[in-house]
């Protein structure tokens, strides 16, 4: 009983922190489009920057789509109006990092950092497909729309997470926002972790009260409304010099 109810307060924190960075992205949004800032990046830079606001923002507002769908039908719903959100989101980051990726490849050239990038990748992708196919997920999923979710977010996961590497790797050679994006990559670790722990508890395994899972999304969340916070003082700042 006490672990349901932490669960469920964790999970109203998830909610919440996805409500504030939703905000603060629509924020960082309308920074973005002042004619100051937009004079501090190349028309590709500012394409990236912005999809990649746009996607943790999706992101957020398909957890409170979610959230408003189960408060009031009282029900899980196994592929709707979240989940456009959700897949939106994850192929534009997805887009918007390896485009990011590509920019930092191209303007340092350092093909050592690539190789990590690349190798780091496949061996992600590669275990968690394993896991995913070798799990009950596909045998529980209650319809084609279901099961191609199951698979697609952590998969999708693991592709934003390879391409968002880029940002450790050429850390100190980024530009604009650095911190900001390090909190974004991070946020998408916390959500590939929760992820798998989510399928793994529908599966019969580990966290049933969900509260592992819900304390992985709720710090998701936060760090990604901290990054978008940031990057509004620091667009501020940089406008005024």
């Amino acid at each position: 009983m006490v672990l349901e109810a932490l669960s469920e307060f964790l999970y109203l924190s998830t909610v919440a922190f996805a409500l504030i960075t939703a905000l603060a992205g629509l924020f960082m949004l309308n920074t973005l489009f002042g004619n100051k800032i937009k004079e501090l990046f190349t028309d590709k830079n500012f394409f990236i920057y912005f999809s990649l606001v746009v996607g943790y923002s999706l992101y957020a507002l398909g957890e409170l789509t979610y959230y408003l769908i189960f408060t009031v039908y009282d029900e899980v719903p196994p592929a709707s109006m979240p989940d456009v959100y959700w897949v939106l989101g994850a192929a534009v980051l997805i887009l918007s990092f390896f485009a990011f990726a590509w920019n930092c490849y191209k303007t340092h050239r350092e093909s050592s950092k690539l190789l990590v990038m690349v190798v780091g990748g496949v061996l992600l992708f590669g275990v968690v497909l394993f896991y995913l196919i070798q799990s009950e997920v596909a045998k529980l999923a209650t319809n084609q729309g279901h099961l191609f979710v199951s698979f697609f977010y952590p998969l999708a996961d693991c592709l934003i997470i390879t391409f968002g590497s880029i940002i450790p790797l050429y850390y100190s050679k980024i530009e604009h926002f650095r911190s900001s994006l390090l909190m974004l990559f991070i946020t998408s670790v916390g959500i590939l972790l929760a992820d798998i722990i989510y399928i793994s508890s529908t599966t019969g395994g580990v966290d049933s009260s969900g509260m592992i899972r819900n304390i992985l999304y709720s710090a998701s969340y936060l760090l990604a409304a901290l990054g978008f916070i940031t990057m509004i003082f620091s667009a501020r700042r940089k406008a005024n010099v």
